[in-house]
C-alpha cells in the first residue's frame, strides 16, 4: 500500500481533513464547517478539538494501518492562550484582529498581538504559553510544545530576543522552535481516545496555511504565482528578491533562499458569502450565483459596486451600488459584485508587475478554484491562464509533501512537489471578453476616484 499522510488545515470558516498518498491522490476528505454562532475575533480553541475529532470519525482513522502520519497547517498570526495542561485559558485572538501597536523596524507578526493580549485580557496574561494554531492542536495530540516554521529565515517573523525585549514581552511565553518536515511527537492515548486517531502516529510539522498552499501549487520556482482564494484571497509570487511596497507584503519564501511577494485581499470568500446570504442563496451557494451571472451577456449598463477596496485597502467595510436601474435583478447586482473581485485580483497583479514581478500565469487554490465558471471569468477578466491543481485545497497536498519528506520518502522538497502535486484543469483566457472587461475596468476606476472622497 502507498504512504498516506493525514494533512489537516485550520482554516478560518471550516476545517479540513484529507488522506493523500505517496503519489497525490486525495483517497479521501472530511469537512467541518464551524457554528455559525462562532466569533472570529473571539473565539473558541475548542472548535477546532471538536472539528478535529468530527473530521477523523467522517474519515474513519480508528482504523489500523489506514494513515503513516499526521501534518497539520493553520491560518494565521493567530494565538492560543495555553495553560500547563495545554488548555486555553483565555480566546484565541485571531489573525483578522490586527491588535496591538507596532515598532518600526521590528518584522515580527505575532508580538504585537503578544503585546496585546499582556495589555488587555487578564485571562491570557496567566497563560504558561502562546501558541500558534497548528501547534495548538499538536500539543493537544502528543503533549509536545512546538513553534513550527518553514525555515531560520522565518525567526524574525515570529520572535526573536531582541524583538522580545523592545515588545516587553518575555520569550519564555513562547515555544522552542521546529520545522516543517521534522517529527514533532506521536498521538498518545488520551488524545487517540478523543480524537479517534491510531495511538502513536507520527506529527511532522506543517506550518501556515498559504506557505502550505504554495507548496500545494508547486509556486517554487522564481515567477509563478499562486491565488490562494478562501475566506481572504492572497496573490504570492515566488521571488529572489524581496519587494517592498505600500500594498504589497514580503516573508521568506518555504524555499530557504527565495521570498513570497503578496497581495492580500483580506476579504474575497468572505465578500462572495455576504452576497449569497444577502439574495437568499442558501444552497446553491457560489455554484447558484456564477450560473445566474453566466447567463447574462456582456451589456454596458450593468451596475457597478464600489466597495473601498478599490481604493486600497482591499477591505469591504462600507461601500455602494452605482448605476442600478429598474431591469437590473440579482444576476445583474451579482455580476457587479463577481467584477469588482476579479478587478481587485488585476488590481494586485498591476502593482506586483509594476513591482517587477510580472505575472504570466496563476495557479489557483482555495474554496473559490473549486468553481469552473469563475475560474473562467477570472482568467477572462485579467487576461492570464488559470491553472487548478487535482487538489483544489493545496495546503493538504503542502501538508501531504512535508510528510512524505518527514518519512523519508522523497529526498528533497523539489523531487517531493513532483510527485505529490498534479495539475488538473487549465482555463485559458478568451480575448473577446478580455476587451469588454478592460473597459468595464476602465469605467469603474474611472468612477471609483470621482466617488472617493463621498465613499470614505
Amino acid at each position: 500500500m502507498p504512504t498516506t499522510i493525514l494533512s489537516v488545515d485550520i482554516g478560518t470558516s471550516s476545517l479540513k481533513a484529507g488522506l493523500v498518498d505517496e503519489h497525490g491522490s486525495l483517497q479521501n476528505l472530511a469537512q467541518v464547517v464551524y457554528p455559525a454562532t462562532a466569533n472570529t475575533g473571539r473565539w473558541d480553541a475548542n472548535l477546532w478539538d471538536q472539528a478535529l475529532a468530527a473530521a477523523c470519525r467522517q474519515l474513519r482513522l480508528d482504523r489500523p494501518s489506514i494513515v503513516s502520519a499526521m501534518v497539520i497547517s493553520g491560518h494565521g498570526p493567530t494565538l492560543v492562550p495555553l495553560d500547563q495542561a495545554n488548555n486555553p485559558v483565555a480566546p484565541v485572538l485571531f489573525w483578522t484582529n490586527n491588535h496591538g501597536p507596532t515598532i518600526a523596524n521590528q518584522p515580527s507578526v505575532f508580538l504585537p498581538k503578544a503585546r496585546w493580549f499582556l495589555d488587555h485580557d487578564p485571562q491570557a496574561a496567566k497563560a504558561v504559553w502562546l501558541a500558534t494554531c497548528p501547534e495548538y492542536l499538536v500539543a493537544r495530540l502528543c503533549g509536545q510544545r512546538w513553534t513550527i516554521i518553514a525555515h531560520e529565515g522565518y525567526v524574525p517573523y515570529y520572535w526573536d530576543v531582541a524583538q522580545c525585549a523592545a515588545y516587553d514581552v518575555n520569550q519564555d511565553w513562547f515555544a522552542p522552535f521546529n520545522y516543517a518536515g521534522h517529527w514533532l511527537g506521536t498521538v498518545h492515548q488520551a488524545a487517540a481516545d478523543q480524537f479517534g486517531l491510531p495511538i502513536g502516529l507520527p506529527i511532522f510539522g506543517g506550518g501556515s496555511d498559504f506557505l502550505m498552499s504554495l507548496i500545494g501549487t508547486a509556486t517554487i520556482t522564481p515567477g509563478l504565482c499562486g491565488d490562494r482564494a478562501g475566506s481572504s484571497e492572497g496573490i504570492n509570487v515566488c521571488s529572489t528578491n524581496p519587494i517592498h511596497g505600500p500594498t504589497l507584503q514580503t516573508f521568506p519564501h518555504a524555499v530557504e533562499g527565495l521570498w513570497n511577494v503578496a497581495g492580500v485581499l483580506n476579504q474575497s470568500g468572505m465578500m462572495f458569502e455576504w452576497f449569497r446570504r444577502l439574495t437568499g442563496q442558501a444552497t446553491g451557494g457560489y455554484h447558484e450565483m456564477i450560473a445566474a451571472v453566466e447567463a447574462l451577456d456582456d451589456p454596458d449598463d450593468l451596475p457597478i459596486f464600489l466597495p473601498n477596496a478599490l481604493g486600497g485597502a482591499y477591505r469591504f467595510d462600507k461601500g455602494l451600488f452605482w448605476g442600478l436601474e429598474t431591469h437590473h435583478g440579482p444576476a445583474h447586482i451579482s455580476r457587479a459584485v463577481i467584477e469588482h473581485l476579479g478587478f481587485s485580483v488585476w488590481n494586485v497583479l498591476k502593482r506586483l508587475a509594476e513591482a517587477g514581478l510580472p505575472v504570466t500565469e496563476l495557479r489557483a487554490s482555495g474554496g473559490q478554484a473549486k468553481n469552473a465558471g469563475w475560474c473562467q471569468m477570472k482568467a477572462d477578466m485579467i487576461g492570464l491562464p488559470i491553472l487548478v491543481p487535482a487538489i483544489i485545497d493545496a495546503e493538504l497536498s503542502g501538508d501531504a509533501v512535508f510528510g512524505c519528506l518527514g518519512l523519508g520518502i522523497y529526498p528533497d522538497l523539489p523531487t517531493a512537489v513532483t510527485a505529490i502535486v498534479q495539475p488538473s484543469r487549465h482555463y485559458l483566457p478568451d480575448e473577446r471578453r478580455r476587451a469588454y472587461f478592460d473597459r468595464r475596468y476602465q469605467t469603474i476606476m474611472e468612477l471609483s476616484k470621482k466617488l472617493s472622497t463621498i465613499a470614505q
